[in-house]
């Protein structure tokens, strides 16, 4: 998730954060974490993102709240299982609980380039801690572990 504004350092921080689908404040994307290109780019533009692993109640509350599908080249709220079938019935995709599995365990049909990044609100009562500093400093960017699911059932 993208904490900090558009402005950032150099162009090369803004095109790495677009080369992940984190364009603007408080976008947030699902990325497979054992991905070594993903690990090298979250060291360089760590005082941007916050990131963590997620549990599967947080996916499922992120599908359910936000969960958007590509039909007729536009996206569209998740409304129905017939309409998830109709898009993602030839992957073996047929429910809403298989996108959550699929995407939750980066299953054979998880692409990084088909996920959508979702925007989220500020979390509710705002940030506690100071920006500028790392969470494991006492702040808020960088890798919080499982305690991403705090931030966001905050922001949801």
């Amino acid at each position: 998730m993208r904490h900090r504004t558009r402005q950032t350092a150099s162009k090369h921080l803004e095109k790495l954060m677009q080369n992940i689908h984190l364009e603007t404040l408080h976008t947030a994307v699902l990325a497979k974490a054992n991905d070594p290109k993903l690990g090298a780019i979250l060291a360089i533009i760590e005082p941007y993102v916050i990131w963590g692993t997620p549990t599967i109640h947080t996916v499922r509350n992120l599908i359910f709240k936000k969960g958007k599908l590509l039909v007729n080249g536009k996206l569209e709220d998740i409304q129905s299982n017939t309409m998830i079938e109709e898009a993602l019935g030839d992957s073996g995709i047929i429910c809403t609980e298989d996108i959550i599995h699929e995407l939750f365990t980066a299953g054979e049909n998880f692409r990084q380039d088909q996920c959508d990044s979702e925007t989220l609100p500020s979390p509710r009562d705002g940030w506690k801690k100071k920006l500028n500093k790392s969470y494991q400093n006492g702040g808020e960017y960088g890798n919080r572990g499982n305690a991403i699911n705090e931030l966001i059932d905050q922001c949801l």
